[in-house]
């Protein structure tokens, strides 16, 4: 045998392997998460436990929570905070776009860093890919210490796919902002602003949020932020100075001491998802109610088995999602897909008709409330960073409660008959999208 059919051969076999992974990579199937134990017939407290012993995290209280249904008050209420800051701020985005909310952003960021504020920011390399390098330059040379997640260096191009999509703002280690919305123009534009909701919250629960962005921070600068100044210990003498919201801005606030968990997930190599664990648990233990907000709502296997069990031991279940507004249009139809079986036992899906809808809520119980970054798709169960905080408290889930009526008001019925009335073209485009899913 010649060195040439040789060569030729082991260069056969070497792309054959490339291409292999190269396929796992891309179309590796979701991991089917199912819980066989009846989860709803535990208490209150046990579920509690149960949640916080799976996840690995510590439950923590809340002092102060309130949100924020609209860009123009909570993009007001976060650079408030960012002028409140005096030791540190830390940030960090999926979205970080350039425009008009993008300006009062960087200017109030480099006032503080100016003014001694230790200020870190990460963004996302391909969700923030139009910030430019004159405003990177701009934040640094005011002293703020600003980096890409997941540049495009080619000793990165493995976790190419892996985005951070987490949207966190933290001042001084003791109050901070955790929701849907990046910084853009989408949510505080006059026609047709997106739909998101961001949550305000103090207590000792802002460690948890803290320690989900030095994971991060640890990623793009190999700090680990082990500052006292980071974790301030005195968190209860510090949320009394804070300025309670203005009560216009949050007439739903919860000022009653709550019970949370900071959960941050990020995808192992084993396919397990910590975000996906938290809403798993809760979808199987309900009792009363699901209320789901999602922008891609495109449930798999599991979501799916876990609606239908809910409906057959009678629990209402409710979803809304993204309508004619949505940025992914094969994403909804990749998603509508999937309803039938859902429809048929009597969940309710309502498409969101008044702008893009991009709140990322789960409510169970109307006591269990989950807020954060997290979508009802493959992305964020099984490829991006994300961060969510679960709410164990009746006052918050009933102002967040009050949103979900209004959006379904603000929505149109997709009923079993529109779903077996969809046009060739949307199943020919849906099977596409669930392939790019990669979930049954």
């Amino acid at each position: 045998m010649s060195i040439a059919l040789l060569f030729n051969i082991a260069a056969l076999i070497a792309f054959g392997v490339l291409g292999l992974l190269l396929f796992l990579v891309l179309f590796e199937p979701g991991l089917y998460y199912k819980v066989p134990t009846p989860a709803h017939k535990l208490g209150e407290a046990e579920r509690l436990r149960l949640l916080s012993e799976l996840l690995g995290v510590q439950p923590r209280h809340i002092e102060q929570i309130t949100h924020y249904s609209n860009g123009q008050a909570f993009y007001s209420a976060q650079l408030a905070a960012i002028a409140r800051a005096q030791q540190t701020l830390h940030l960090e985005n999926y979205i970080f776009r350039p425009g008009q909310v993008a300006e009062r952003f960087i200017t109030a960021l480099c006032e503080r860093a100016a003014a001694g504020v230790q200020v870190r920011v990460i963004v996302d390399a391909i969700g923030s890919w139009q910030l430019r390098h004159k405003h990177i330059k701009r934040l640094r040379k005011a002293g703020v210490d600003i980096h890409r997640y997941h540049f495009l260096h080619w000793h990165a191009l493995i976790r190419l796919n892996n985005r951070t999509h987490r949207n966190l703002l933290i001042v001084d280690g003791s109050e901070a902002f955790i929701g849907g919305a990046g910084i853009a123009d989408y949510w505080n534009r006059k026609a047709l602003p997106w739909r998101d909701t961001q949550t305000w919250c103090t207590g000792p629960i802002v460690a948890g949020l803290q320690g989900v962005f030095a994971e991060n921070w640890l990623e793009c600068t190999g700090e680990m932020l082990a500052s006292p100044a980071n974790f301030p210990a005195a968190l209860t003498d510090r949320e009394r100075r804070h300025p309670a919201p203005e009560p216009d801005e949050s007439p739903e606030a919860s000022l009653a001491p709550a019970i949370g968990l900071a959960v941050g997930s990020t995808p192992t190599s084993g396919r397990s998802n910590q975000a996906r664990v938290l809403i798993q648990f809760l979808l199987a233990s309900a009792r009363q109610e699901i209320l789901i907000s999602s922008p891609y709502f495109i449930p798999d296997r599991g979501i799916r088995h876990e609606l239908i069990a809910a409906r057959r031991r009678g629990v209402q279940v409710k979803v809304v999602t993204g309508g004619p507004y949505t940025d992914h249009h094969l994403v909804r139809r990749a998603g509508r897909k999937r309803y039938g079986p859902l429809l048929s036992e009597g969940v309710e899906i309502f498409e969101y008709a008044d702008s893009m809808m991009h709140a990322k809520i789960l409510l169970v119980d109307r006591v269990w409330s989950v807020v954060g970054s997290t979508n009802f798709d493959h992305r964020s169960f099984g490829i991006n960073d994300e961060v969510n905080l679960a709410v164990l408290d009746s006052g918050f889930c009933h102002a967040l409660l009050t949103d979900f009526q209004i959006d379904c008001r603000n929505s149109q019925p997709f009923t079993y008959d529109d779903w077996l009335k969809r046009p060739l073209s949307e199943r020919v485009l849906a099977w596409f999208g669930t392939v790019i899913e990669r979930h049954q």
